[in-house]
C-alpha cells in the first residue's frame, strides 16, 4: 500500500460480516491508509469465492464451508445456533 495515493478496495461479504465486523476494521485500515476507499458488495456466502476469481472483487469474506479453489486466512470463528419452539423440539 506504500505509495498508493489512491485505491478502491472492491469487498464482498454477507450481511452480518458487513454490519458486525467491517465497520471497525475499516475504520482502523483509514486511519493507517487515509486514500483509502471501499466499495462492498453484499452476497450470498456461496459466490464471493467465485467473484474473487472471475476478478469482480478484491477481497472477499465468506465461511469456509464455501471455499474450495482460493487459499484463505481464517479471521474469525463463530458458532451458528438454532432456535424452535419447546413444542417443536
Amino acid at each position: 500500500m506504500k505509495g498508493v495515493d489512491q485505491v478502491t478496495l472492491r469487498i464482498g461479504t454477507f450481511t452480518s460480516v458487513s454490519r458486525h465486523l467491517l465497520p471497525s476494521l475499516m475504520e482502523k485500515f483509514i486511519e493507517m491508509y487515509p486514500n483509502i476507499q471501499f466499495e462492498l458488495y453484499q452476497s450470498e456466502y456461496t459466490n464471493i469465492e467465485q467473484q474473487l476469481l472471475e476478478g469482480s472483487l478484491d477481497l472477499g469474506f465468506t465461511c469456509i464451508d464455501a471455499i474450495q479453489r482460493v487459499q484463505y486466512q481464517e479471521l474469525y470463528y463463530d458458532e451458528m445456533f438454532a432456535l424452535c419452539h419447546k413444542v417443536m423440539c
